[in-house]
């Protein structure tokens, strides 16, 4: 039920299945054939993504080992592991560049322009981008509102902490365009 379980799918999907196979067996999968998921990937000039792929497959191994080695699980191994082939697979990129660039005042205020009078800016998706720069919530934090979230008399949003990243309720402080926006949608 994580948010990026369809991310993980669709990884899966495009990138490792094709040159794992889809009938291969855990037991089966070698360093070798990992460092050939994440060298296609590399090709293509994706060296990020090449380590969020190289992470996905490393849980999956992880969790078959564990699940395989529980002492709750008395019962025959499922996957047949020894170890996770991904562990020694170094990852395309050692260092991931951190993203640290805001954006400034006036390319804001160009978006916010460009998100009132463009045409093809519809309706629901330019809101909800007003509304994250608004407010620095996250897109699903906006996405998934409830308007019971919402206490605009009080401008203020609180967030549950089933729908935080950090998994604890956060109140939001609603600023007046923060208000005058949610008004509008509702």
């Amino acid at each position: 039920k994580k948010a990026s379980a369809d991310e993980v799918r669709r990884a899966f999907d495009r990138d490792v299945v094709p040159v794992l196979g889809a009938d291969r067996k855990a037991k089966e999968i070698e360093a070798d054939d990992i460092r050939g998921v994440i060298a296609e990937i590399v090709k293509r000039g994706h060296l990020t993504y090449a380590n969020r792929v190289r992470g996905y497959v490393s849980a999956a191994f992880n969790h078959g080992l564990q699940y395989d080695q529980s002492p709750t699980r008395l019962s025959a191994t499922q996957f047949g592991l020894k170890y996770n082939p991904t562990a020694t697979v170094p990852k395309a990129l050692k260092s991931e560049p951190v993203g640290d660039r805001d954006l400034s005042r006036s390319e804001i205020r160009a978006l916010w322009r460009a998100l009132t009078t463009d045409a093809s800016c519809t309706f629901g998706p330019a809101s909800a981008l007003k509304l994250m720069l608004a407010t620095g919530l996250r897109v699903k934090e906006v996405v998934e509102a409830k308007w019971s979230e919402v206490d605009l008399k009080e401008a203020r949003w609180e967030l549950p902490k089933a729908r935080t990243k950090a998994g604890r309720a956060h109140v939001v402080p609603l600023n007046k365009v923060a208000v005058s926006l949610l008004r509008r949608l509702h």
